[in-house]
């Protein structure tokens, strides 16, 4: 006679530990049928996949952010804390006219890492509804406090200039600034603003005609402001973003800033050919870009360190000597792609 379900016994158990490590991994590899076969196992495994689907949240189309916010405001099998506990990464991206963000952000208020970008869908022109979602935006904003943080400045707050004493950047360490030049060049003087910033990203499109000597003397200026008053950032990262002589642009910068006695090991440069995967950059999905950076500051330090040394060895005369020392630290400012 054959024994039924309810009549086996397991000879092992495996650790519950063991079993939500086993669980967690099925559920980072995206396989959905493994994973719904998970989650009619047992209410246990479907709490625990449901924390790991949940972890990083992309939204990236109307449509996806209209049905996440009815599921925060509905919640069907979690309660209202589930989503500010679960949410550690939110990306974002949508148009002005959506009144759904705000409420989204204000149920994700643990998140470590943050995108928000504007993509305009319409060319709609202002009305009191979109005032009005633009100030839910800003309160709901209040109520974040991520470490990592990419977004538009300009787009995405209304009086941009004042940001930088937003509560939502108070222990931002990392931050990507994701305007055009023109926009973050104005703020030169307001990032020392930020306590706790050690990482800063800052995107350079440059034209099909490369950039003008006015243009490079105000974007190396604004870069030389930024590392002269910044004095706990570790690395400085400027983004070549379509760039077809990304070699130009950077030894134009580095000119210009060696041309006022300023040289850096801090600063970076670094080529992107893509701007926007799915709505969010590629370099900050999985903290690359960062790595990258304190990789050449480290570089550059390392052979700055080495040829200082060697220039005192040389016994020169003073005014070569000092020469000679800034001609290296200049080098050390230069990443190569």
């Amino acid at each position: 006679m054959f024994s039924t379900y309810s009549n086996i016994r397991p000879t092992t158990r495996l650790p519950l530990d063991l079993i939500r490590r086993i669980v967690d991994y099925t559920a980072s590899t995206g396989d959905a049928k493994t994973i719904h076969s998970l989650v009619l196992v047992s209410r246990q495994f479907k709490e625990w996949v449901d924390e790991k689907l949940y972890a990083k949240v992309e939204l990236h189309f109307e449509s996806q952010i209209a049905s996440f916010a009815n599921t925060i405001e509905n919640p069907i099998m979690h309660t209202s804390d589930f989503f500010t506990q679960s949410i550690h990464s939110l990306s974002v991206s949508f148009d002005h006219g959506s009144g759904h963000v705000p409420r989204i952000l204000l149920a994700c208020r643990s998140v470590e890492s943050f995108t928000m970008y504007i993509v305009r869908t319409s060319f709609h022109k202002t009305t009191p509804l979109i005032d009005q979602n633009i100030s839910h935006l800003e309160y709901s904003l209040h109520h974040l406090r991520p470490r990592r943080v990419q977004t538009q400045l300009y787009h995405c707050f209304r009086d941009p200039l004042s940001r930088f004493s937003h509560s939502l950047f108070e222990y931002t360490t990392h931050l990507a600034i994701l305007d055009d030049w023109e926009y973050w060049t104005r703020w030169s003087d307001d990032f020392s603003r930020l306590p706790a910033l050690t990482h800063l990203s800052l995107d350079l499109r440059v034209g099909a005609n490369g950039l003008s000597q006015g243009d490079g003397w105000r974007i190396s200026d604004c870069v030389w402001r930024i590392l002269n008053t910044c004095k706990g950032l570790d690395v400085c990262i400027i983004r070549l973003l379509f760039d077809s002589s990304p070699d130009l642009t950077r030894n134009m910068v580095l000119r210009m800033m060696h041309e006022k006695g300023m040289s850096d090991a801090r600063l970076v440069f670094l080529r992107e050919t893509t701007i926007f995967g799915d709505s969010m950059a590629r370099s900050f999905k999985d903290g690359s870009l960062w790595s990258f950076g304190e990789k050449v500051v480290s570089e550059q330090l390392r052979k700055s360190s080495l040829q200082l040394d060697s220039i005192r060895r040389c016994d020169l005369p003073r005014h070569l000597a000092s020469r000679a020392m800034g001609k290296a630290i200049s080098w050390n400012g230069r990443a190569n792609f």
